[in-house]
Protein backbone atom coordinates (compact mmCIF):
# COMPACT_ATOMS: atom_id res chain seq x y z
CA UNK A 1 0.00 0.00 0.00
CA UNK A 2 1.10 3.70 -0.78
CA UNK A 3 2.64 5.34 2.45
CA UNK A 4 -0.08 8.26 1.67
CA UNK A 5 -3.24 6.17 2.22
CA UNK A 6 -2.66 5.58 5.48
CA UNK A 7 -3.34 9.30 5.78
CA UNK A 8 -6.47 8.68 3.90
CA UNK A 9 -7.59 5.50 6.02
CA UNK A 10 -6.61 7.76 8.95
CA UNK A 11 -9.01 11.09 8.40
CA UNK A 12 -11.89 8.57 7.24
CA UNK A 13 -11.43 6.56 10.33
CA UNK A 14 -14.74 7.12 12.55
CA UNK A 15 -14.14 7.94 15.99
CA UNK A 16 -15.92 6.26 19.29
CA UNK A 17 -19.17 8.68 18.70
CA UNK A 18 -19.32 7.62 14.76
CA UNK A 19 -18.11 11.01 13.21
CA UNK A 20 -15.03 11.45 10.85
CA UNK A 21 -13.85 14.91 12.57
CA UNK A 22 -11.27 17.07 10.69
CA UNK A 23 -7.78 16.92 11.96
CA UNK A 24 -4.63 19.52 12.36
CA UNK A 25 -1.16 18.28 11.36
CA UNK A 26 -0.26 17.02 14.72
CA UNK A 27 -3.10 15.10 15.41
CA UNK A 28 -2.51 13.47 12.22
CA UNK A 29 1.40 13.12 13.19
CA UNK A 30 0.84 11.75 16.24
CA UNK A 31 -2.07 9.42 14.70
CA UNK A 32 0.24 7.74 12.68
CA UNK A 33 3.02 7.72 15.06
CA UNK A 34 0.69 5.69 17.63
CA UNK A 35 -0.53 3.39 14.79
CA UNK A 36 3.11 2.53 13.89
CA UNK A 37 4.30 1.99 17.22
CA UNK A 38 1.33 0.37 19.02
CA UNK A 39 -0.70 -1.33 16.06
CA UNK A 40 1.33 -4.39 15.39
CA UNK A 41 0.84 -3.84 11.51
CA UNK A 42 2.21 -6.40 8.77
CA UNK A 43 3.22 -3.94 6.83
CA UNK A 44 3.23 -0.26 8.31
CA UNK A 45 3.50 2.93 6.62
CA UNK A 46 6.92 3.74 6.15
CA UNK A 47 7.15 6.78 7.66
CA UNK A 48 10.48 7.70 10.06
CA UNK A 49 9.71 9.82 12.91
CA UNK A 50 12.56 11.89 14.90
CA UNK A 51 11.96 13.89 17.92
CA UNK A 52 10.81 17.54 17.07
CA UNK A 53 9.13 20.72 18.58
CA UNK A 54 5.83 18.84 19.47
CA UNK A 55 7.15 15.20 19.74
CA UNK A 56 7.58 12.68 16.85
CA UNK A 57 7.45 14.14 14.09
CA UNK A 58 7.70 12.98 10.04
CA UNK A 59 8.43 15.67 7.57
CA UNK A 60 7.14 12.65 4.94
CA UNK A 61 3.72 13.22 6.08
CA UNK A 62 3.70 17.53 5.19
CA UNK A 63 4.92 16.18 1.99
CA UNK A 64 2.31 13.09 1.06
CA UNK A 65 -0.11 15.36 3.10
CA UNK A 66 0.75 18.57 0.47
CA UNK A 67 0.22 15.57 -2.48
CA UNK A 68 -3.20 14.62 -1.27
CA UNK A 69 -4.42 18.23 -1.21
CA UNK A 70 -3.18 18.70 -4.33
CA UNK A 71 -4.74 15.37 -5.74
CA UNK A 72 -8.42 16.59 -4.13
CA UNK A 73 -8.49 14.37 -1.76
CA UNK A 74 -7.82 16.25 0.99
CA UNK A 75 -9.17 19.37 1.63
CA UNK A 76 -7.60 21.79 3.87
CA UNK A 77 -10.04 24.31 6.13
CA UNK A 78 -8.52 27.18 7.95
CA UNK A 79 -8.56 27.68 11.50
CA UNK A 80 -9.16 31.61 12.34
CA UNK A 81 -6.52 33.09 14.26
CA UNK A 82 -3.85 30.38 13.66
CA UNK A 83 -1.27 29.51 11.10
CA UNK A 84 -2.17 26.05 10.35
CA UNK A 85 -5.03 23.81 9.00
CA UNK A 86 -7.51 21.14 9.63
CA UNK A 87 -7.34 18.57 7.23
CA UNK A 88 -10.67 16.30 5.82
CA UNK A 89 -11.36 13.51 3.20
CA UNK A 90 -13.35 15.47 0.23
CA UNK A 91 -15.69 13.55 -1.68
CA UNK A 92 -13.25 11.45 -3.78
CA UNK A 93 -10.77 11.30 -0.65
CA UNK A 94 -13.89 9.48 0.88
CA UNK A 95 -14.46 6.73 -1.84
CA UNK A 96 -10.58 6.35 -1.69
CA UNK A 97 -10.25 5.46 2.10
CA UNK A 98 -13.47 3.27 2.08
CA UNK A 99 -12.44 1.35 -0.62
CA UNK A 100 -9.11 1.02 1.29
CA UNK A 101 -10.27 0.11 4.44
CA UNK A 102 -13.03 -2.45 3.06
CA UNK A 103 -9.33 -4.26 1.99
CA UNK A 104 -7.91 -4.24 5.23
CA UNK A 105 -8.21 -7.02 7.69
CA UNK A 106 -10.08 -6.15 10.60
CA UNK A 107 -7.66 -5.90 12.97
CA UNK A 108 -5.93 -3.18 11.33
CA UNK A 109 -9.34 -1.68 10.55
CA UNK A 110 -9.74 -1.70 14.95
CA UNK A 111 -6.12 -0.53 15.23
CA UNK A 112 -7.02 2.40 12.59
CA UNK A 113 -10.06 3.50 14.49
CA UNK A 114 -8.35 3.80 17.98
CA UNK A 115 -5.70 6.02 17.08
CA UNK A 116 -8.16 8.38 15.13
CA UNK A 117 -10.51 7.78 18.42
CA UNK A 118 -7.09 8.43 20.95
CA UNK A 119 -5.95 11.42 18.82
CA UNK A 120 -9.44 13.25 18.56
CA UNK A 121 -10.71 12.69 21.89
CA UNK A 122 -7.63 14.07 23.61
CA UNK A 123 -6.38 18.22 24.13
CA UNK A 124 -3.74 19.44 22.27
CA UNK A 125 -1.77 19.15 25.83
CA UNK A 126 -3.32 15.68 26.99
CA UNK A 127 -2.02 14.45 23.33
CA UNK A 128 1.27 15.48 23.89
CA UNK A 129 0.85 14.34 27.06
CA UNK A 130 0.10 11.07 26.30
CA UNK A 131 2.49 10.65 23.22
CA UNK A 132 5.73 11.88 25.70
CA UNK A 133 4.41 9.71 28.60
CA UNK A 134 4.98 6.32 26.22
CA UNK A 135 7.80 7.73 24.44
CA UNK A 136 9.65 10.22 26.61
CA UNK A 137 12.36 9.80 23.77
CA UNK A 138 10.47 11.80 21.86
CA UNK A 139 10.08 14.52 24.01
CA UNK A 140 13.60 15.66 24.28
CA UNK A 141 13.32 18.73 21.96
CA UNK A 142 9.70 19.58 22.59
CA UNK A 143 9.39 23.24 22.88
CA UNK A 144 6.54 23.11 25.22
CA UNK A 145 8.65 21.92 28.32
CA UNK A 146 6.47 20.01 31.13
CA UNK A 147 2.97 18.87 29.57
Amino acid sequence: MERSNWILLLLGAPTAEGETPPLDPVRIMKGLFLLIQEGNLEDPPGYEFEPYHYGPVSMQIYDDLAELVEEGLVEQLAVPGYSWNKHQLSFRGTNCSEELRADLPEGVVEQIDKAKDTVSSLSFRALLRHVYGKYPEYAVNSVIGKV
